[in-house]
């Protein structure tokens, strides 16, 4: 992730801006549906599904292992695998 956080800086500003900005056009909503959006996005965390990811990455320590944003791709490449288990990792 370094690597990419500097190749990404390495950019000119300008550049970066403009490609930021073209991502937002596309996959935010417009501000009128934005609250929308927000309270959509706020329901589905409540889903059993979702809670029960939630809890999966929570028990594989999101917010409490300073390593886990390192190896998150993999935490939650298995996630699914996990749960048709029945049991996390």
């Amino acid at each position: 992730m370094d690597a990419l956080a500097r190749r990404i800086a390495s950019f000119d500003r300008r550049a970066i801006a403009a490609a930021k900005g073209l991502v937002n056009q596309v996959s935010l909503p417009p501000t009128d549906r934005l609250l929308d959006a927000f309270t959509s996005f706020g329901a589905a965390l409540t889903w059993p599904e979702a809670q029960h990811r939630i809890g999966g990455v929570l028990e594989r320590g999101l917010q409490r292992d300073a390593n886990f944003e390192k190896t998150w791709p993999d935490i939650l490449g298995d996630l699914g695998e996990a749960g048709k288990r029945g049991s996390p990792r």
